[in-house]
């Protein structure tokens, strides 16, 4: 709630989502041929987008987040947010310049962490994976994954946090997560 924009009712605030949303994914077609340099120019990008989604609902100051560790989800730690997002963002340049990219992985590596995993933002993640992997998709004319229900897409994601020496879990975790991603778009 402290992150939240002015005093807007429930019905404004859904107005104003949908109204967000679609104009990112317009924005996201528009530059879905765009190339980046560095990872830089792509985090500014993706940032952009995720302004637009969330501009006049959270504070304007308000975008990575920050704080106190969540006690109810496992996100990586606010003290790891930012190296994690600087590793995000250099892989999902390689990926983007990768000539055999497997562009439904691409996707689904984009949503496994924005949204499930690091939860980079303070508002918005869960549309902001769905919107960024969207342009990846896009980038290939793929279609779109079909989401069944949200139990179902957390259950296939981590659920516990990791001790730091269980590479092998998060590599199994990271599997099961690419395995259930890729039966969106079984229809």
């Amino acid at each position: 709630a402290e992150k939240m924009k002015g005093d807007m009712t429930t019905e404004e605030v859904a107005k104003r989502v949908l109204q967000n949303f679609t104009e990112a994914i317009r924005y996201l077609y528009e530059n879905r041929y765009r190339e980046f340099n560095n990872s830089y120019q792509l985090r500014e990008f993706v940032e952009g987008v995720v302004k637009q989604i969330n501009v006049g609902i959270t504070k304007e100051e308000v975008l990575i987040r920050n704080g106190v560790d969540s006690t109810k989800f496992p996100y990586t730690k606010i003290a790891d947010l930012e190296r994690a997002m600087s590793q995000f963002y250099d892989e999902l340049l390689r990926r983007l310049n990768g000539p055999k990219q497997d562009i439904e992985e691409t996707a689904a590596y984009i949503e496994y962490h924005i949204d499930p995993i690091d939860h980079f933002f303070a508002d918005g993640c869960g549309k902001a994976a769905k919107a960024i992997s969207a342009w990846i998709l896009m980038r290939g004319n793929h279609l779109l994954p079909y989401y069944r229900g949200r139990v179902e897409y957390y259950d296939n994601a981590r659920l516990q946090n990791l001790t730091d020496n269980s590479i092998i879990d998060e590599q199994r975790q990271w599997e099961q997560w690419l395995e259930y991603y890729k039966t969106l778009f079984q229809r």
